[in-house]
């Protein structure tokens, strides 16, 4: 059964169809201007997107001791300013992987998120300076690449699989998962709920865009260094130390790999077959967006029909986390998706073989100091 579940409704355009092989994602440039194009729309995106620019506060060193002395993000990035080259010419990818974990505004939701976002914000514009020496860095020069087909990594724990799942099993669990969110939409203690939330803004439901589940399948690239793989340290929301088993990946070339690079890719992506979840999605992305649904994610069922996998750049999550985006049938957002990883909706694996066992916390143990242009003073 190749595409079990699916909903004979929604149709996929033939214009978003690739060759087997190609890379998809909405960069659409000249030849001749396109580095210098792709560079610049890069800091952008980094600047004003709500993780991007935590990782650009700690950079510059803003962060709860700095509220505590008085001191705002405008001032930060001033202080920094002259010591940009020494950004753009960093060469330490797990130092920059260190900032991006101990960014102030966190990798979960918690509970003084909003008032963070109100100080990042305010300091957008002021940021693009370090955004630019950020992006033109030789460690941060993969953040945008497509999924390496020879350096893919899978993480087994006790919690998850046995083995990495293949062939239906996959497609099945997908599928699983997208029956579980059509049902909620109409199950009356969801609706209840939801209904509750709307007169509150202290309701709190699922508020993950990623399926979940021991029968998902996420890879992510090896390295850098010392670190069994990227994923070691941009888990969100992990469940505190453990020991993973790590498992080389190669996948068929000829598999055809959507990329989110921007927030127009995501959002390009739920277009394409946009599922409704606005019933257990609304009390929290309504929070963090500033307004309320409808919300909308993928239906994987139907993307899987086009794709086989979805790869989640770093560079492109922290663009796009967090921020309420604008769909054809009305929003979307996204949360809770390990940054670099690919999630599969097809079994495309020539081999699978065991590398090395880790222990540790994920996003701390593993990590050096993190990368800083300014120290407290």
């Amino acid at each position: 059964m190749r595409n079990p579940g699916r909903s004979s409704q929604i149709a996929v355009p033939f214009s978003y169809i690739p060759p087997a092989g190609q890379y998809f994602s909405g960069d659409r440039h000249p030849a001749a201007s396109y580095a210098h194009t792709m560079s610049d729309e890069r800091a952008r995106l980094l600047a004003h997107g709500s993780l991007g620019r935590a990782l650009l506060a700690e950079i510059v060193g803003f962060d709860d001791f700095a509220v505590h002395k008085g001191i705002d993000l405008p001032t930060k990035v001033e202080e920094a300013v002259p010591h940009l080259d020494r950004l753009a010419s960093c060469d330490e990818p797990l130092a920059l992987l260190a900032s991006l974990h101990w960014n102030p505004l966190g990798f979960g939701f918690s509970g003084d998120h909003e008032e963070w976002e109100a100080r990042l914000s305010d300091g957008t514009d002021a940021l693009i300076p370090v955004a630019e020496a950020l992006v033109a860095c030789p460690a941060a020069s993969w953040w945008w690449d497509p999924l390496a087909a020879d350096q893919q990594r899978w993480l087994s724990c006790d919690h998850g699989a046995d083995g990495l799942p293949r062939g239906e099993a996959i497609e099945l669990a997908l599928a699983r998962d997208v029956e579980k969110e059509i049902e909620a939409q109409v199950d009356k203690q969801n609706l209840a709920f939801y209904k509750a939330s709307l007169r509150h803004d202290n309701y709190s439901g699922e508020w993950w865009s990623a399926p979940l589940g021991p029968e998902m399948v996420y890879t992510s690239r090896s390295g850098p260094g010392d670190l069994p793989c990227i994923e070691i340290a941009t888990m969100e929301d992990p469940l505190g130390p453990e020991t993973f088993q790590i498992w080389a990946v190669e996948f068929d070339p000829k598999a055809r790999v959507y990329e989110v690079k921007a927030p127009e890719d995501w959002a390009r992506l739920v277009d394409l077959a946009p599922l409704d979840v606005t019933v257990r999605r609304d009390p929290d992305w309504s929070r963090w967006a500033g307004h309320h649904g409808p919300w909308f994610l993928p239906d994987w069922r139907v993307i899987g029909e086009t794709f086989d996998a979805v790869h989640m750049t770093l560079g492109g999550y922290l663009g796009t986390r967090g921020m309420g985006i604008e769909v054809e049938t009305g929003f979307t957002l996204l949360a809770g998706w390990d940054a670099g990883t690919a999630l599969w909706l097809r079994d495309a694996f020539r081999e699978v073989r065991y590398v090395e066992s880790w222990y540790g916390d994920p996003g701390q143990d593993g990590l050096p100091e993190p990368f800083r242009l300014v120290q407290h003073q």
